[in-house]
């Protein structure tokens, strides 16, 4: 006795059984591999110079046309972000407006609106007062001057960030190298460069 085969996709409230689940079953299967198959490069084979200076040149052309379309890129960028700055720039200038209006009702009302509390919930949002300090320097100083006063103190108060410094690393031989955790590898790594073009001239 055959088991019918059954096939229910929940998504759409589909059924299908027997041959047609089957169909149905292996089209899927078949989607999926296709979806996993990376595709395969197809390397141009190269047999003299010649060929080989032919592909440089075709790299050459579609970098050139790759920094074209980026060029196009950068300029839709900025005719957008320019658009966008005029088109916000009003805005932006409603806004502070505004808010230098709510600043100005809740300093001439702070004694009556704000009784035992810093804040005023109301629908569209609140206002308020926040209790903030701000470091500045005294008169005649400087952030420059600070940090001189700073440093002859000894205070921990000034940010260095530290990095290895990688070409000095090179200079130093192969035990000193090995005891910090390094070494160094020679090697050859295979390059190519194109030669000069005008871009312009190739578009």
């Amino acid at each position: 006795m055959s088991t019918r085969a059954m096939l229910v996709i929940t998504s759409k409230s589909m059924t299908a059984t027997g041959k047609a689940a089957n169909d149905i079953f292996k089209a899927l299967q078949e989607i999926n591999m296709a979806k996993r198959v990376k595709p395969v490069l197809q390397l141009p084979v190269i047999n003299s110079t010649e060929e080989a200076d032919a592909v440089l040149a075709e790299i050459a052309a579609h970098r050139r046309k790759i920094e074209l379309y980026e060029i196009s890129l950068r300029e839709s960028v900025d005719a957008l972000k320019t658009e966008c700055t005029d088109k916000c720039e009003a805005h932006k200038q409603a806004i502070e407006v505004r808010g230098q209006a709510l600043m100005q009702f809740a300093l001439a009302r702070r004694d009556d609106i704000f009784k035992g509390r810093k804040s005023v919930a109301l629908t569209f949002g609140s206002f308020g007062f926040r209790a903030s300090s701000t470091l500045k320097t005294l008169r005649k100083f400087t952030w420059e001057r600070v940090l001189n006063l700073v440093k002859d103190r000894g205070l921990a108060c000034v940010r260095t960030k530290e990095e290895v410094d990688k070409d000095a690393l090179r200079a130093l031989d192969a035990d000193t190298l090995a005891a910090v955790g390094c070494k160094l590898v020679e090697e050859d790594s295979f390059f190519y460069e194109l030669a000069d073009t005008d871009l312009a001239s190739n578009q």
